[in-house]
Order: structure tokens, then sequence, then C-alpha cells
């Protein structure tokens, strides 16, 4: 029976009487081992749902990249992930467009 290297010396460590295991312990070993890794691909798995997942959920989403000398960036996203609309706005210094920049956020907004 061959053993990956890194459980070959778990499974045949000599027991506490200075026998070799038995076939009972090394299959004991080997069924641990395998829950232990289906355990660990079953975590990996819903992890990496979760990092993946739209953190404000299925909804569209309308997020702002502040930026003052070159208009704040906006990007609206569907509730599927689709960019629907961008668009630079200026209500800062030295444009000072903030009428405009809010009817630009309301249209986008609708």
């Amino acid at each position: 029976m061959r053993l990956p290297p890194g459980r070959a010396r778990l499974a045949t460590r000599p027991s506490a009487t200075g026998s070799a295991p038995t076939e009972k312990t090394i299959g004991i070993v080997e069924v641990g081992q395998g829950a232990e890794d289906a355990a660990v691909q079953v975590f990996a798995g819903n992890l990496r749902d979760l990092l993946l997942a739209a953190p404000a959920g299925a909804r569209p989403t309308m997020g702002l990249d502040p930026g003052y000398r070159t208009g704040a960036k906006v990007a609206v996203v569907t509730a599927t992930g689709q960019v629907a609309a961008t668009a630079t706005i200026y209500p800062h210094e030295p444009q000072r467009r903030w009428d405009e920049s809010i009817a630009q956020l309301a249209r986008l907004a609708w």
C-alpha cells in the first residue's frame, strides 16, 4: 500500500507496543485523511463563492471614484453585473459644475 509522502510517516509509525501498524490502522488514517481533504474542498468552494459575491447583493449599484482635478468617475452596474452607464462629473474646484453634476447623477440613477 502506497501513501503520499506526508502521510506515510503517520501510517507506518510503530504503535505504543512497538509493532507495525495494522491494515485496520492504516485504513482508519486513510479514511480520516480523505474526510479532511473533502472538508477542505467544501470550505474552499464556500469561501470562493463568498469572495466573488457582489458586495451589495443582486441589485443595481452606482459607484463613485472621487477625483478633484480630473473629475469624479461614476459607473452604474445592473443587478446582473453588466455595466449600464459611465460618466465623469466635475462638482469640485476648479470647475465647480455642481448643478450639472447633480443632474447627471439623477439621470444615471433612473
